[in-house]
């Protein structure tokens, strides 16, 4: 009899510590794998705020619910990234785990530990519409900027979300905003970026086209930097001036050059921007041509201004850089005019 007594004993310890390891499991499942702090981290999450963090991040409403009956702090931050329960709940698209969390008094504009991210510019960052908008109507500020001066209509810009423009516009955004350094509006980026539909609602909603970034470039000049020739076209249509020079001393047809990009070059010679141009840096089209060992565009400069391409000086110079690099088709075409 106590044989039997003492094997159930053992059996039902067996039982309630196998039902003990799924529990523990299934927390840890949640939980993740948790950093081991040292003098240079941030203090170490209690147990319950990383639990919440990591379940709103999976959208585990139950989850959500237990830790915060647990006390969890409704904007703790993780220990890697800074980022809250509702930013990982809005980046992945959780929306009934934001409702929860803001009808909790989750901060809507509270910024991650690094400054760069809030939920609702993570909402944009991974296109989720209706987070955007539900985080708009209770809270959000539309032009609430991270650390960089980066606002969500900034973002939805450089990535090029003609969509979401429309929507953050539609609730006030301001399309004039500039980041801090480089005081580039949305425009800008979306120039830079190559991002057409984006330009058109921008330019809709009142953009300045001819707005000048902290280099003295307009958005026409970023987008001929990077070889974006359609929108080139479509500032140049609305009368951007492609002979603004920047603080360096670059129009768009050096900047074109110099980056290599043959035909925005070659259209804004179409344009009638000046070969004549030189940098700063004692940079001309045409030597950056030559630099580039781009015969195609050193042709095209020669076709667009023969006066200027046949000064000695100009000729000479551009002949003995070509032959300092070895490009050995440019030294042959230049050379036959320095033989006039």
């Amino acid at each position: 009899m106590s044989f039997l007594f003492g094997l159930t004993c053992i059996c039902w310890f067996l039982v309630v510590y196998q039902s003990r390891a799924v529990e523990v499991k299934q927390v840890d499942d949640i939980k993740g794998t948790r950093s081991n702090p040292n003098s240079n981290d941030p203090p170490p999450l209690r147990e319950v705020d990383d639990f919440l963090i990591q379940a709103a991040s999976r959208g585990l409403m139950a989850e959500v619910k237990k830790a915060l009956s647990k006390g969890a702090h409704l904007d703790a931050e993780d220990a890697d990234t800074g980022n809250t329960a509702m930013m990982w709940a809005a980046a992945n698209g959780h929306t009934e785990v934001v409702r929860h969390l803001l009808q909790k008094g989750a901060n809507p504009n509270k910024t991650s530990r690094k400054g760069d991210k809030t939920a609702l510019i993570w909402a944009v960052f991974h296109q989720k519409r209706d987070i955007i908008g539900f985080l708009l109507d209770k809270g959000a500020q539309v032009d609430f900027p991270n650390r960089r001066g980066d606002t969500p209509l900034i973002v939805a810009a450089y990535r090029g979300y003609h969509d979401i423009i429309d929507d953050l516009i539609t609730k006030g955004a301001n399309v004039h905003h500039r980041t801090k350094e480089n005081e580039y509006t949305a425009l800008h980026l979306a120039a830079y970026q190559g991002q057409f539909n984006a330009i058109e609602s921008l330019i809709a909603a009142g953009a300045d086209i001819h707005s000048l970034d902290a280099a003295g470039r307009t958005p026409l000049m970023l987008a001929a930097m990077n070889g974006h020739d359609d929108i080139v076209m479509r500032f140049a249509d609305d009368g951007v001036d492609v002979n603004i020079i920047d603080l360096e001393g670059n129009n768009a047809l050096l900047l074109a050059v110099i980056n290599n990009h043959t035909e925005t070059a070659n259209f804004l010679l179409q344009l009638g921007s000046s070969v004549k141009i030189k940098s700063k840096q004692r940079k001309t089209p045409l030597y950056s041509a030559v630099l580039n060992n781009n015969l195609n565009l050193v042709r095209s400069i020669y076709l667009y201004d023969i006066d200027y391409f046949m000064q000695r000086k100009v000729l000479s110079k551009s002949l003995e850089l070509a032959r300092q690099k070895g490009f050995d088709d440019i030294v042959t075409f230049i050379s036959q005019f320095q033989e006039l």
